[in-house]
């Protein structure tokens, strides 16, 4: 995925600064491209990708746009969680559905219902917990589908050491 010459861009061959990335059970490989503020899927043995969330090069902050991606977990019901570190948030996408915001959203901080540049994501599917890195909080958060805030489980929430 992207282009073989390392030319940065964001035409649908194209990636810039891409963060994570998420291969499915038919090797479609999901990724967070950071500084096009989208989502992309590329199709097994594709040269090109399709935008699944956010608005290419665009950043912001509404419920279609996402601002510099870090993480993504797709569930096994095509579900797509993203860490939208520039809005401190994860956010779910859904076909045919409007993106939902099921964690975070309220601002960076350490409050157990804020995030804190959220980076990484896990997603423990049979108990609606999603697992967040807050880079700058320097710990991991629990935080349950449907709950309005999260459970630190690790680290000193905002001391690095």
């Amino acid at each position: 995925a992207g282009d073989p010459n390392g030319s940065e861009g964001a035409g649908n061959n194209r990636l810039n600064e891409p963060s994570a990335i998420y291969v499915d059970e038919n090797q479609n490989l999901f990724i967070a491209d950071n500084k096009n503020h989208r989502v992309q899927r590329w199709e097994k043995d594709s040269l090109s990708g399709t935008t699944v969330a956010g608005q290419p090069g665009i950043p912001g902050s509404a419920l279609n746009q996402l601002d510099s991606p870090q993480a993504i977990w797709v569930d096994s019901k095509n579900n797509l969680y993203i860490a939208d570190m520039g809005n401190q948030r994860i956010v779910k996408w859904s076909t045919g559905q409007s993106p939902s915001v099921v964690a975070g959203g309220n601002g960076r901080g350490n409050s157990q219902n804020q995030l804190n540049d959220p980076v990484g994501l896990d997603f423990d599917e049979a108990n609606d917990d999603l697992y967040i890195s807050n880079y700058d909080g320097h710990s991991i958060t629990k935080w349950k589908i449907g709950e309005t805030q999260g459970a630190f489980i690790a680290g000193t929430v905002g001391q690095n050491g």
